[in-house]
């Protein structure tokens, strides 16, 4: 491509221009293009990424700082996800057919087909403090919008005060998380189709028609003669049948 690298790289302020010099030096401009990629390959793998313009930091160094952040914000989203993924998959079965059986199936593909980042600014604007819902609604929890923790607390400390407000600050980004990348939808999905799949076939015809369906032992029984059903044919079938009368 043709133009000058060093030239994009410096930020266009005017007080920048005595690092293009350097920046030709590190990053092997004045080099044939294969020695700059050795060049380039040697300060990748060694974590030489450069030094920030904004902090005056090394890249890795601001990198790996966060790092753990983001771990901690993906951990604590993929746990919200599986929770809500049981509890609304397990409930729309036992109420398939039903109105919150139609309504989280509803809600579900709202959210999946949702850009996060829209969904981000609404759950700011909504949670935030002095919100329109906490005049609307007595008792609206209003919770941070930025940050890790409160600045008021640095530095950190691994302090039950720290660890409190690390998580209240952490619970609105992991809840945007879970709901806006799609991974709820489908878990709940999931759930909801395995828990609602029904036990059928003529065994389990076999076991009802015993005429103590109601009892646990009946249930039990069904169980059974669906395992059993699904394997051994008729020999089975009757095996159970004469063990439930």
């Amino acid at each position: 491509m043709p133009g000058d690298p060093s030239l994009s790289i410096i930020p266009r302020d005017p007080k920048f221009r005595g690092l293009r010099d350097y920046m030709i030096t590190f990053f092997g401009l004045d080099r044939p293009q294969w020695e700059q990629f050795v060049i380039y390959l040697q300060r990748l793998f060694t974590l030489d990424w450069g030094v920030s313009y904004q902090d005056h930091r090394p890249v890795a160094d601001i990198l790996f700082h966060d790092l753990g952040w983001t771990l901690l914000l993906v951990g604590t989203s993929t746990i919200i996800t599986i929770l809500i993924g049981i509890a609304v998959g397990a409930y729309s079965a036992v109420r398939r057919g039903k109105a919150f059986d139609f309504v989280s199936t509803g809600i579900g593909i709202f959210l999946y087909g949702m850009p996060i980042f829209w969904l981000g600014l609404v759950l700011q604007s909504a949670f935030r403090k002095n919100s329109v819902f906490q005049t609307w609604i007595p008792g609206w929890p209003a919770l941070p919008t930025s940050g890790y923790y409160d600045d008021r607390l640095i530095p950190w400390n691994w302090d039950i005060v720290h660890l409190a407000d690390a998580g209240l600050h952490l619970l609105l980004p992991a809840l945007t998380l879970s709901l806006g990348t799609g991974r709820t939808p489908p878990f709940v999905g999931a759930k909801r189709s395995t828990s609602c799949r029904p036990a059928s076939g003529s065994s389990c015809t076999a076991c009802r028609s015993s005429g103590s369906a109601s009892s646990s032992r009946a249930r039990s029984g069904r169980t059974r003669c669906s395992r059993l059903g699904s394997r051994g044919g008729p020999r089975f079938r009757r095996q159970d049948t004469t063990t439930i009368a």
